[in-house]
C-alpha cells in the first residue's frame, strides 16, 4: 500500500479515529516529504519545485472531491473534522518540505528571486509620503519620482506601465487600514513590495505607506519580511478563515493584524498580516490549495527609526 492508499484509508476513519491517527499520519507525511526530495535529488530525474507541488496538488483535489461528494450523499457532513484533517495534513507536509527545501540552494522562492528593474515611483506630494520616498531612494539607486493628483492616477500609471511603483498611505498612527487603498490594489492587481514607515508631522506616531507593483517580488531583500494573506469569498469566508487561522501554528506564524472588509465585487475580503513565521511552508501550502481567491504578498517593512 502507497504512503497516499495510507493517508487516504485514515482520512476514511471515524473523527475519534482521525484525532488519534493524527500522530501516525505525521510519520506518514514526514515519509512523503523525504521522498518528494528524493525525486528532487534525483539526478535521472528533473523535477521541479512547481513539477512537484503539480503532482501533490492532484492529491488535494481528488481529496477534496471525495469530501463533497460525502457532503452531498449525506454520508459526512463538513462541519466534521474530514476537511480541517485534510488541510492539516497539507499543512504540516507543507512545513516538512519547506524543513527540507532549505537544504537545497536551487530552490528559489518567488520573492527570493530578483525583482524586475525600474525605479520610477509616482504618489500624491505631502510631507509624509516625502519622507517615504526619502526611504526608497536611500536603497534604491537613481531612484526617479513624478507626483499624481491621487491615489487611482497612480495606481493607474503602475497598471499602465508609466511608472514601476506607487507610494500610497496604507495605515494611520491609530493602525487603521485605509480602504480605498485596499480596494484601488484590487481593482488594478497590483501587489505590496514594501511598508515605510515616517513619522506623522502633527501626532508624531509612525504612519504606514505601501509600494505596489504589477510583479510581485519585495522592493528589498530585507530580514525580516512581512507577509499579508488574502482571502476572498461569500458567506463561507468566515468558516474558511478561521479553519486557516487554526492551522497557523503548523508555519510557526504570528498575526499581527487581521481584518474583513467588503471588496468591490460585493464579496468579502479577510487579510491576515504575519510579522514572522515560516512563509515557504505557507506559500507551499497556498500553492497546494491552489484557490484563486487566496493571494500572499511578501516584503519587509522599513523605518526611519533606528
Amino acid at each position: 500500500m502507497s504512503l497516499y492508499d495510507n493517508m487516504r484509508s485514515n482520512l476514511a476513519r471515524s473523527d475519534k479515529a482521525l484525532a488519534k491517527a493524527r500522530e501516525h499520519r505525521h510519520v506518514l507525511l514526514r515519509e512523503y516529504a523525504e521522498l518528494c526530495m528524493q525525486k528532487i535529488r534525483a539526478g535521472k530525474v528533473t523535477l521541479s519545485l512547481s513539477a512537484l507541488l503539480s503532482d501533490i496538488r492532484l492529491e488535494v483535489e481528488e481529496r477534496k472531491a471525495l469530501i463533497a461528494k460525502r457532503e452531498r450523499t449525506k454520508e459526512e457532513d463538513l462541519s466534521n473534522p474530514l476537511l480541517y484533517e485534510l488541510l492539516w495534513d497539507f499543512a504540516m507536509l507543507s512545513r516538512l518540505l519547506a524543513e527540507n527545501l532549505r537544504q537545497a540552494p536551487s530552490i528559489h522562492y518567488p520573492w527570493c528571486r530578483p525583482r524586475p528593474e525600474g525605479n520610477t515611483v509616482c504618489y500624491v506630494k505631502t510631507l509624509q509620503s516625502e519622507k517615504a520616498f526619502s526611504l526608497f531612494s536611500a536603497h534604491c539607486e537613481n531612484a526617479a519620482l513624478f507626483y499624481v493628483s491621487n491615489s487611482e492616477e497612480g495606481f493607474s500609471a503602475v497598471d499602465g506601465k508609466r511608472a514601476d511603483f506607487c507610494l500610497v498611505p496604507y495605515e494611520t498612527a491609530e493602525g487603521v487600514r485605509i480602504i480605498q487603498t485596499e480596494r484601488l490594489a484590487e481593482k488594478h492587481d497590483l501587489h505590496i513590495v514594501s511598508l515605510f514607515s515616517v513619522a506623522d508631522s502633527k501626532s508624531g506616531e509612525s504612519v504606514l505607506f505601501a509600494l505596489y507593483a504589477k510583479d510581485a517580488h519585495p522592493f528589498l531583500q530585507k530580514e525580516p519580511l512581512w507577509a499579508e494573506l488574502t482571502l476572498a469569498g461569500g458567506e463561507e469566508l468566515p468558516l474558511f478563515a478561521g479553519s486557516l487561522l487554526s492551522l497557523f501554528p503548523c508555519f510557526e506564524a504570528r498575526v499581527a493584524r487581521f481584518s474583513c472588509t467588503p471588496d468591490s465585487h460585493g464579496r468579502m475580503r479577510a487579510r491576515f498580516s504575519m510579522t514572522e513565521g515560516s512563509f515557504e511552508a505557507l506559500w507551499i501550502f497556498l500553492s497546494l490549495i491552489n484557490d484563486n481567491a487566496l493571494r500572499l504578498d511578501i516584503f519587509p517593512l522599513i523605518s526611519s527609526e533606528k
